[in-house]
């Protein structure tokens, strides 16, 4: 009675308010009544303005590194989603994921307007022992297309680490090196997607972010990768003595950020590539890149690349800072590279590679303002500080290559 007084006494407009409020949370009830999780995630959640937002360790997790936390993650994903979207916060923990779904390579099957968020580092997803031996298309969080969802949209991935327990989970032949993915998080269609401050740790598979499809049209669009952490992939594994074509960031899209991302192994590879796209207007800003064969690799293989900007990177102890590839006659043109400095490795390779895998021309190409150190015993380049092949208005300005033993 004290509380109708309270709210009669503010008038027409509170009593309205107060009616939106609890009809909102009525429907709310009755969605999550409807849910496979609803006995775990009714009691706490609640609604903010964009969609419900959850606690995972209140609503089921265990986040102790003990058991197996894949399940209860799914179904709270799989809830939210069918809610009309939300965010799910998973406090300090580790979360263990040991299990695949059924007839399936997905561990956590990603959704629409799900956000998922932790407490930065001191939020780990980690991924069992031998998942790899019986799944070896392996994806840990993963949108696949399905009869209701065609695409991944709308998602913001932040603040947690993804620890791809490599060394127990990774090939044991070359044949098996050649199948097993072992991607952290992807998927193939996706549209205003954001992955910012995730690390990834450990990674034995061929890709840690991979956001790309096989068609010959863009799938994806509005990708940010963006403050990420990925350390130690391919070789530098312990435990891995067979996977070694490896591309950290893997992007086939359409105007994309890379952007602030930092990507290190403890000791140099070969084969392995740190950023690798096949997009067009695309902005590669400020990140670093340390012990990786190639720093980054722009590819015209399925589709035109046209309007690529690369721009105050850093690479450390690389073989190659940029290699481009062009196939199938594909229209690739605007690419400029700007403003980057590193150290490389050797001499044995071109610091930029714009001809080795170069099939068919391509036009306007900007190398200006790059600054890049070369180490070698001999005290001489092998080969040319840059190689080029069947390109059109190239402009090299203000380049410095200086070899140092």
């Amino acid at each position: 009675m004290k509380n109708l007084k309270y709210i009669l006494s503010k008038g027409a407009w509170t009593i309205l308010l107060t009616l939106v409020v609890m009809c909102c949370h009525i429907n709310l009830n009755i969605a999550l009544a409807k849910s496979p999780s609803r006995a775990v995630i009714s009691s706490y959640s609640f609604l903010q303005k964009n969609g419900v937002y959850i606690n995972a360790l209140k609503a089921g997790a265990h986040g102790d590194g003990k058991h197996d936390d894949a399940f209860v993650i799914q179904h709270l994903v799989d809830s939210v989603n069918s809610i009309g979207g939300g965010t799910i916060y998973f406090p300090a923990g580790t979360y263990l994921l040991n299990s695949v779904l059924p007839k399936s390579t997905v561990v956590i099957l990603l959704h629409s307007n799900v956000n998922i968020s932790g407490a930065g580092i001191k939020t780990i997803f980690k991924l069992g022992d031998n998942l790899e031996n019986t799944h070896l298309s392996l994806r840990i969080f993963y949108f696949q297309p399905n009869n209701k969802e065609t695409t991944l949209n709308n998602v913001v991935y932040s603040n947690f680490v993804i620890d791809c327990n490599g060394g127990n989970n990774s090939p044991n032949s070359k044949e098996m090196a050649k199948k097993y993915k072992g991607t952290a998080l992807g998927s193939q269609f996706a549209n205003n997607v954001t992955i910012d401050n995730i690390s990834v740790q450990n990674n034995a598979g061929r890709t840690t972010f991979a956001f790309a499809n096989s068609g010959t049209q863009f799938g994806v669009k509005h990708v940010v990768i963006e403050n990420c952490n990925i350390h130690n992939v391919a070789k530098s594994v312990r435990g891995n003595q067979y996977q070694n074509d490896h591309s950290a960031i893997y992007v086939r899209g359409d105007s994309c950020l890379i952007k602030n991302n930092k990507l290190t192994n403890d000791e140099l590879l070969t084969g392995a590539t740190a950023i690798e796209i096949h997009c067009s207007h695309t902005d590669v800003f400020g990140n670093y890149v340390e012990n990786f064969s190639k720093a980054l690799n722009v590819a015209a293989v399925l589709n035109d690349v046209i309007g690529i900007n690369i721009k105050h990177n850093t690479f450390h102890n690389v073989y190659t800072c940029l290699m481009l590839w062009v196939y199938s006659n594909h229209k690739v043109s605007d690419i400029a590279v700007t403003d980057n400095i590193g150290q490389i490795q050797g001499g044995l390779y071109p610091v930029f590679d714009l001809q080795t895998q170069v099939k068919f021309p391509y036009k306007n190409l900007m190398l200006s303002n790059n600054t890049f150190n070369i180490y070698n015993k001999a005290g001489s380049v092998k080969k040319s500080d840059i190689m080029t092949n069947q390109v059109s208005e190239l402009k090299n300005v203000n380049n410095t290559f200086s070899v140092l033993k």
